[in-house]
């Protein structure tokens, strides 16, 4: 979480803080996401032309945003995305989300 908060606060700086460093303990790895998908291939089971770039900024917009407006929809809608079978459910739609878009159709 706080790596996440540096990061935000690198971005709103528009990346002049340096707080989007390799050092961060939750730092994304292109080759290692990338690594996956090139396996998934081999398997026959993920199409080929997905960049791991877009697919990490996929994923984590779909994650991410349960975290930054966890209070407005908690408070606008009743969800509270802290709560176990809310996180467990969500974690659920972003997996299926996310495979449905990686998958061989």
């Amino acid at each position: 979480p706080v790596a996440k908060a540096e990061i935000a606060y690198s971005n709103a700086a528009t990346g002049s803080s340096g707080a989007a460093t390799s050092d961060a303990p939750e730092t994304f790895s292109a080759d290692a996401l990338a690594g996956i998908l090139e396996k998934g291939q081999a398997q026959g089971l993920f199409r080929e032309g997905i960049d791991p770039i877009e697919l990490h900024t996929t994923i984590s917009a779909l994650s991410f945003y349960n975290v930054s407006n966890r209070h407005t929809f908690l408070h606008n809608f009743g969800v509270d995305f802290a709560g176990a079978a809310v996180r467990a459910r969500r974690r659920e739609q972003i997996v299926q989300c996310v495979l449905a878009w990686v998958r061989k159709s």
